[in-house]
């Protein structure tokens, strides 16, 4: 009997392969597959970099987030052209998505700012002794 796998001979009453020690098939079993291992494209640097800004973003006033959003743009761009050779589509998109959340969630905050002290200065220059 010979091995589906590796194709050394083996005795007739081997369960299993001498050489590879894979599962012999007997007449009447079913057939034995085996699955092929695809190895996934590597990932892109920037694609990590831009999450990684992104998420520094956030505790940074928004200022690590431009870059983020600007490196994630660019990954994207890489791992389209790459046509399949590139990897981590999803790490940039995060990045983009994150960066933009976090640099308008800072731009409104620093709107609402600027508004609450333009409407309570005149009650502040009021109450502070000594103006």
């Amino acid at each position: 009997m010979y091995c589906a796998c590796c194709g050394t001979q083996n005795d007739d009453n081997a369960w299993k392969c001498l050489s590879c020690g894979s599962v012999l098939a007997r007449p009447g079993d079913a057939p034995v597959y085996h699955q092929q291992v695809v190895a996934k494209p590597p990932g892109s640097g920037l694609a990590i970099a831009s999450f990684v800004l992104s998420l520094v973003g956030i505790v940074s006033c928004g200022v690590a987030s431009i870059v983020g959003l600007v490196l994630g743009i660019v990954a994207l761009r890489d791992i389209d052209a790459s046509e399949g050779q590139v990897g981590g589509r999803g790490m940039a998109v995060a990045g983009i998505w994150i960066s933009a959340i976090t640099m308008a969630g800072w731009v409104i905050g620093l709107v609402l700012h600027l508004a609450l002290m333009a409407l309570w200065w005149p009650w502040i220059r009021m109450v502070t002794p000594g103006q």
